[in-house]
């Protein structure tokens, strides 16, 4: 009898223990697969609830905001988007999702979305302010605006976009947003530990990158408690920076299951084991 043949019963080979093995992975991690959270094209004038479409977000005013569905691009209305109309400084939008998204060690949470400031920008170091936020605080990746640069993460309150910024020090080159023109934004937070969490915005291919291990802010703790993210948080700092967005994407990047390195652990014994025993029998 072919020793590798007698690893198995009824004849199967090796070869075949490992497709089943693998087949058998590939529906486990198919389980853990990457979860869309909120898929928000704003096809309809819906703005406050999520009837009808659970990957809908809630869209509510924060600070003297006017939120409407209109056009996205200034010169055709050819795409619905969500349009928020700012009064004051410190002022935007927040969209709960239908459930929240907890974070474990190793998994992500991604919000992304196009944006278009609709007037002049105006001048301001972190005039647009875009993240997600827990029951406890916001974490947003800020930019400049306007003549003037700027780049970095922040913390604010639970969904807030005033206040103290530029929390955690960050590395990336400061930029600003100038123009009416279509960009597209995306905003990564990753939880690293048991106690900590790192983030990663991006505008334009213009990245900024930051952890809560890295607070330059004596008054905010480089510890984090609170994984469970439930809301997108979006606005402007201290000028009035109108703006749409459309195509709002959140998605949780999970890990695999322990039981699937569990399963490649035990398909690696047995290669050895074949691999071993065809040694033997030469």
């Amino acid at each position: 009898m072919n020793p590798a043949s007698s690893l198995t019963t009824s004849g199967y080979s090796f070869g075949a223990l490992a497709l089943s093995v693998l087949l058998s992975l590939s529906t486990s991690t198919a389980a853990r697969a990457d979860t869309v959270i909120v898929d928000e094209p704003f096809t309809s004038s819906d703005l406050t609830d999520n009837i009808g479409d659970p990957l809908d977000a809630a869209w509510t005013s924060l600070s003297n905001t006017a939120l409407s569905v209109g056009a996205f691009n200034s010169t055709g209305n050819i795409s619905n988007a969500l349009r928020i109309d700012t009064t004051a400084g410190f002022s935007g939008t927040r969209g709960q999702f239908t459930n929240g998204a907890s974070l474990a060690i190793g998994e992500s949470i991604t919000v992304s979305f196009d944006f278009r400031i609709i007037n002049t920008a105006g001048n301001d170091s972190a005039g647009l302010r875009f993240g997600l936020s827990s029951s406890s605080n916001t974490y947003a990746f800020t930019f400049g605006t306007g003549t003037t640069t700027g780049g970095g993460m922040a913390q604010f309150g639970a969904n807030s976009v005033g206040g103290t910024n530029n929390i955690y020090t960050a590395s990336g080159t400061p930029f600003a947003i100038n123009d009416t023109a279509s960009h597209t934004f995306s905003f990564k937070i990753t939880r690293t530990s048991s106690i900590s969490l790192s983030f990663l915005g991006s505008v334009d291919g213009n990245t900024i990158s930051a952890s809560t291990t890295a607070a330059n802010s004596p008054s905010v703790p480089t510890t984090v408690s609170n994984f469970n993210f439930t809301s997108i948080v979006l606005g402007q700092g201290g000028t009035s920076n109108d703006f749409n967005i459309d195509n709002v994407n959140v998605t949780l990047e999970a890990i695999p299951e322990p039981s699937t390195y569990a399963a490649l652990a035990g398909l690696s014994a047995l290669g050895l084991v074949a691999f071993q025993r065809r040694r033997g029998a030469r």
